[in-house]
């Protein structure tokens, strides 16, 4: 839990807040930054250095035990592959475990030793050093309210990408009436249904045919085709994130230098920029206008914008936004209450006149949010189960909630399917299909070796993108793996994907400098009747 009074800061606009409340706060990916906590230190500290993996990215961790022995209260840091830093606090809760709380998630870590490498290992959170070779470090304590000694200073870093929403400690599923929502007596979840473990597909729904592989667990029909391509590169600004067509030009937000870049969607080009005020994150376009939409995270505005790059603010949001969805009437967004996920809503804007209508409180852990036909989704993705909302668009009543097991934070959505993508930490990705019609789970796919953080389909086929940049191509209907595709362009996390036609875009933070890429990805989709 995040301690009453602390402060820190938004490395974005290295902004101070004082949180004033005792709750857990979640940092947004594209908030997180530098982030100070004042512990006190007690005594001698020994000083452990360590290098591991963090949400499925590499990190190097400090530990400082309050005593030798590595037992009793201990804090330290994380420090991601791209200079994010995430404080903890625990203590060794028993020989050879440890505990620890990193911004208000619990983790339980074994200590192992093998080959000479003390590892510390958890579910979502591992890291090892060797047993000789790296003598801790005995350090004094620095006067009061100073830095620790050896330790190097904070500095103002970029943000962590994608990285999924603050879960509560871990639970089997969530308490009746969590984050001010009454028990739903009316509308209970749907468990989802198992799937067979032989026909690879869902028990037979009356009057239905079941979906999945074949009988005995076999391969699709297709051959997968593993498939190396080069992608074009087009340099855009700093951070780049949501990605929107407006029917002529493709646009992005460029989330660290306040702008939206408009480009050239053959050559990538940038046809102009235009201010949108601090942090523009997800987009969204309404093609018969031409007109595109962007949440503006710091800001907590949405801005809107024609072709011609007119535009401005369009409206003031009253909570944080952390996703947005569109048709050609309306935009959605979904909310953080206080800039924290123990509580999220929706708020829906008319695109004409700005009016406005707010959802009651959802509940905890909001995620993504997505418009297809006569349906709004809202997935609220937790440790070990995933709440897949369904909602009325007009009215943002909850008409139905589906629980399935699994951690699924991505979703992409049509009128004939939703899709989520997450699985495990550092072991493997998922990917899984729900009817809209029936809301039962259809079909699940496995994709060892990378967790899905993004996920985006056509209709015809769904593209899951994993944290090192792999990409998956399945069917929408069955999700028969088609292709699985590396990019000659080196390891990188996706921020964003949107298909158009025939090409697959991808934002990328890395590019030249502090500069991001837009990849232009082409011949990414499989042919009928072929691999």
């Amino acid at each position: 839990m995040t301690p009453r009074g602390a402060t820190y800061w938004d490395s974005a606009e290295l902004r101070c807040t004082k949180l004033m409340k005792n709750r857990t706060i979640a940092i947004p990916a594209a908030l997180l930054g530098v982030i100070l906590t004042c512990t006190p230190i007690r005594g001698q500290q020994v000083v452990e250095n360590y290098s591991g993996f963090f949400g499925g990215r590499e990190c190097k961790v400090t530990l400082n035990w309050a005593a030798p022995g590595e037992a009793g209260a201990v804090d330290g840091r994380i420090v991601a592959d791209n200079g994010a830093i995430l404080p903890f606090v625990g203590n060794g809760s028993g020989p050879g475990m440890l505990q620890i709380d990193v911004q208000g998630q619990s983790h339980s870590l074994a200590r192992e030793e093998n080959g000479g490498v003390v590892s510390w290992v958890g579910q979502t959170l591992s890291f090892s050093r060797p047993s000789a070779g790296t003598a801790p470090m005995t350090v004094t304590p620095p006067p009061a309210g100073g830095p620790a000694t050896g330790l190097p200073p904070l500095t103002t870093l970029p943000p962590l990408p994608g990285t999924p929403p603050t879960v509560p400690p871990t639970t089997t599923s969530p308490p009746p009436g969590l984050g001010g929502l009454p028990p739903m007596n009316t509308l209970p979840p749907i468990s989802s249904p198992p799937i067979n473990p032989t026909g690879g597909g869902l028990p037979p729904i009356s009057g239905s045919t079941p979906v999945g592989n074949p009988p005995g667990g076999g391969m699709p029909t297709h051959q997968v085709e593993n498939l190396m391509l080069t992608p074009a590169v087009w340099a855009v600004g700093k951070w780049p994130e949501g990605m929107a067509f407006d029917g002529q030009s493709l646009w992005v937000a460029e989330s660290g230098q306040r702008t939206l870049a408009r480009l050239d969607p053959f050559s990538g080009a940038v046809i102009e920029r235009v201010p949108s005020g601090r942090l523009p994150v997800g987009m969204v376009a309404n093609r018969q206008t031409g007109e595109v939409f962007a949440e503006v995270a710091t800001d907590q505005t949405i801005v809107k914008f024609s072709r011609s790059g007119k535009g401005g603010k369009f409206v003031s949001l009253p909570d944080y936004p952390n996703g947005i969805a569109a048709d050609d009437v309306a935009i959605w967004t979904l909310l953080w209450v206080d800039g924290s996920n123990a509580d999220v809503s929706v708020i829906r804007h008319d695109q004409r006149t700005g009016a406005s209508k707010k959802s009651e409180i959802l509940g905890q852990a909001g995620s993504k949010i997505a418009k297809a036909g006569n349906s709004l989704w809202v997935n609220q993705a937790m440790q070990y189960n995933t709440d897949l909302n369904l909602l009325d668009p007009g009215t943002l009543q909850r008409k139905q909630v589906v629980t399935l097991d699994g951690f699924f934070p991505a979703m992409a959505a049509t009128e004939t399917g939703v899709f989520l993508g997450g699985g495990n930490w550092d072991v493997n990705g998922t990917v899984i299909r729900v009817d809209p019609a029936t809301l039962f789970e259809t079909a699940r796919r496995e994709l060892p070796g990378e967790f899905i953080d993004r996920i985006t389909t056509d209709g015809e086929f769904v593209v899951a993108a994993g944290t090192k940049g792999t990409l998956w191509v399945m069917e929408a209907g069955d999700l028969a793996l088609r292709r699985e595709i590396r990019l000659n362009y080196g390891e990188f996390t996706p921020a964003s994907l949107l298909i158009e036609g025939d090409t697959l875009y991808i934002s990328v933070h890395t590019g030249s400098g502090e500069n991001g890429s837009i990849l232009e990805l082409k011949g990414w989709m499989p042919a009928p009747g072929h691999p």
